[in-house]
């Protein structure tokens, strides 16, 4: 899995022009190409979470209080940067179940994903739970009918933890997410989703 990009750079010395750091990022440069197989939901549950955690510590009141005067998140990078990377993560869960063409190959995908929703949204994490549901509805995801009819079919469980969390994420002004939401507060830690803050 792990490739050396050039077999001939690992042994070579370091050039005149570079600085040490520039010298060991070369040799240790690695081709790695990981799938969600590679990967068990808990797993990717659990590292969701800790970067959305590392993102979100890092925004301070006053990016929020240029989000409220400006109605934009131009001038607050950390607010900008949770949002590009749940939008990234979406991106790539729906490139995912896309690279394979076998129904059943992207069925079990997508149970495997409502699986990591799941347990995001069981250990308070509501950020990357939404990011990971907003893959599973992106619009190229949800036109797979005769994949979600297998999941429906085969992975009917999964299939209804998906409605159940897809009802809930609807709207943060409905009852449901606001008692959910309540409840999830109380026991620390909990992640919002920053939507929600916005």
């Amino acid at each position: 899995m792990f490739n050396r990009v050039e077999e001939t750079e690992v042994g070579s010395s370091k050039q005149p022009h570079e600085t040490s750091l520039q010298y060991i990022k070369r040799i240790l440069k690695i081709d790695m190409s990981w799938s969600a197989w590679d990967f068990d939901s808990t797993v990717l549950a659990e590292q969701l979470t800790m970067i959305d955690k590392e993102l979100f510590l890092k925004i301070s009141s006053e990016e929020l209080s240029i989000l409220v005067y400006q109605r934009n998140a131009k001038n607050a990078p950390n607010i900008s940067a949770i949002l590009a990377f749940s939008h990234r993560t979406s991106s790539l869960i729906a490139s995912e179940v896309l690279k394979d063409e076998s129904e059943k190959t992207r069925a079990r995908l997508l149970a495997r994903f409502i699986n990591v929703a799941d347990k995001c949204y069981r250990i308070s994490n509501f950020q990357s739970c939404r990011a990971v549901i907003g893959g599973l509805q992106s619009p190229a995801i949800y036109r797979l009918r005769r994949t979600w009819a297998y999941v429906r079919k085969k992975h009917a469980s999964k299939y209804l933890i998906f409605e159940f969390l897809c009802r809930l994420y609807r709207d943060p002004r409905l009852p449901s997410y606001q008692k959910t939401f309540y409840i999830m507060s109380q026991n620390s830690p909990h992640l919002p989703y920053i939507g929600d803050i916005i």
